[in-house]
């Protein structure tokens, strides 16, 4: 064998890795056999189904029944899969159900969400299954039997979110490795393998394992940027993740966002901040056509932060305003990153204007509460009872999971790394792009009430999480010296952590699961 094969195979940080990895498949391996057809992971295989056959032009939920059967006359087991209707003009029975429920927004001529994730099914599907074989799934499984042709009915769905969460476990240790050290990115991995939200999502036709996926490789390599020869080429890169984030919600233009300050914020000239702001809000205000005024007043998060760090630029800088420094706006990283996104995301927004007049149309549910299933109002019930989102994230995040509460110990760290970048050239601001990322998501939740919509935040708690705990067992190792604590010992103390927290997270996870529930209970 070569020595770079040898030196591969005794490394140990890799078969960590792939222990980790394979354990995060293990504690998901159910995905195979329980129901994935409740909620909206119903409309992902419906619309899948539209794309498959009819492609982009016939992206809604129009005009699709339902089929079941039960394998060998099993009642305890119900297949169920969606089929086009032949009366082209047919609502068909989803739509008509969801109506039924309340859910008129539903029935539009371009479906209100992007198509990232039911073409990621589409793809799964034409890969993993015969020709003409259905969008098969279970609808229910009392008993949840494993047998293989359970496993082979929806192994084409199932897969999908699966392989986007060990995806985004496996990005997460990259960039704490990246960023910090080995351990760290071991550590953080470890945290999302074990985390329940990470568990729940995993086994769920929803488009959020997706989405964070592709947020989180678009930080790693936006990350990557920083240090390599190739600079613009990985922020390019990044760029196209980012739009395929977009492509599979709408909410991934906060991480954007987010990074977009990050590059304004670090241009060498102060006044290009203001500029870009200026130019940030008119643009808003003109795609969302609300008034400028009223659209700043909306967004006061932002400004607050933009002038805050304004003032620290303006404290380093003695150039007087000049006219034709504007030229600094149109950074060259700056356009690197955004014009892939637009090439990617354009064909989307481009079509959503086109049929509503909006690019960021979402409709609004336009029934009356009062005429809702009774299952609808209690699911509405349920979530308009817990605390507003930023309440409720903010203390669920750390009861869920325990360990990422030293996530929050880290804000001291954060709050240096943030003023040293803003006021030294070539500073260390490794902090600062993944606070950026909860913090303009945080600001933006609005009634979210659900923990999954969360998740794409989840990568950088595990993270901050990972470097507190690292310098944790740093700080022990220095103690230790004076009352003889051996290495052994604050290894074992951070293993008990971590077991503690697995036995506690993962109970919560798979409960959640096997029960067949999309909600979370905990702590709310």
């Amino acid at each position: 064998m070569s020595t770079k094969v040898m030196n591969i195979i005794k490394n140990r940080n890799i078969w960590a890795v792939l222990a980790i990895l394979c354990l995060a498949f293990l504690i998901r391996i159910n995905t195979f056999w329980i129901p994935h057809w409740q909620g909206d992971q119903s409309q992902y295989l419906s619309l899948a189904l539209k794309l498959d056959t009819f492609g982009f032009t016939e992206y809604n939920l129009r005009g699709i029944n339902i089929q079941y059967f039960s394998p060998k006359g099993d009642t305890d087991i119900c297949i169920i899969f969606p089929v086009i209707a032949k009366d082209k003009d047919s609502t068909g029975v989803i739509l008509t159900a969801l109506e039924g429920a309340g859910g008129r927004r539903y029935d539009t001529p371009l479906y209100h969400l992007p198509p990232a994730f039911p073409y990621a099914i589409m793809l799964s599907h034409k890969i993993f299954t015969q020709k003409n074989t259905p969008y098969l799934s279970i609808e229910s499984n009392k008993k949840i039997t494993r047998n293989h042709v359970l496993f082979k009915t929806q192994f084409y769905s199932v897969i999908v979110p699966l392989f986007f969460d060990i995806g985004m476990i496996l990005c997460t240790f990259f960039i704490g490795k990246t960023l910090y050290n080995n351990r760290v990115g071991l550590y953080a991995s470890l945290m999302l393998t074990l985390n329940a939200v990470n568990i729940l999502s995993s086994q769920r036709l929803w488009a959020d394992t997706m989405l964070s996926f592709f947020v989180t490789l678009s930080i790693l390599l936006f990350v990557l940027s920083m240090n390599q020869k190739r600079q613009l080429l990985f922020i390019f890169l990044s760029g196209i993740s980012a739009g395929i984030a977009i492509l599979c919600k709408q909410t991934a233009g906060f991480y954007v966002f987010a990074i977009i300050s990050f590059i304004i914020i670090t241009n060498e000239k102060w006044y290009t901040l203001l500029t870009g702001l200026i130019i940030a809000l008119l643009t808003g205000s003109f795609i969302t056509k609300e008034p400028f005024f009223f659209f700043m007043l909306d967004n006061t998060s932002f400004l607050l932060f933009f002038y805050v760090i304004s003032f620290f630029r303006i404290k380093e800088e003695k150039d007087v305003f000049n006219l034709k420094n504007i030229r600094y706006v149109f950074d060259k990283k700056l356009l690197v990153f955004v014009i892939p996104i637009i090439l990617v995301t354009g064909f989307w927004f481009l079509s959503m204007f086109t049929q509503t007049g909006d690019a960021l149309f979402l409709p609004k549910q336009s029934a009356n509460k009062f005429i809702l299933t009774k299952d609808i109002k209690l699911w509405n019930n349920i979530l308009f009872e817990r605390p507003e989102g930023r309440f409720l994230y903010f203390i669920g995040i750390p009861i869920i999971f325990p360990l990422f509460f030293f996530a929050y110990i880290s804000i001291k760290d954060f709050l240096y790394n943030l003023i040293q970048t803003l006021t030294k050239k070539n500073s260390d601001h490794r902090f600062i792009i993944l606070w950026l990322i909860i913090l303009f998501f945080f600001y933006n939740l609005g009634n979210n009430r659900e923990h999954r919509l969360m998740l794409p935040t989840y990568s950088c708690f595990a993270i901050l999480s990972a470097y507190m705990l690292d310098k944790f067992q740093c700080w022990s190792g220095k103690f230790s010296s004076q009352i003889i604590v051996s290495q052994k010992s604050r290894t074992l103390i951070v293993w008990i952590f971590f077991i503690i927290c697995a036995i506690w997270s993962i109970k919560i996870g798979l409960q959640t699961t096997l029960s067949n529930a999309l909600l979370i209970k905990v702590p709310f």
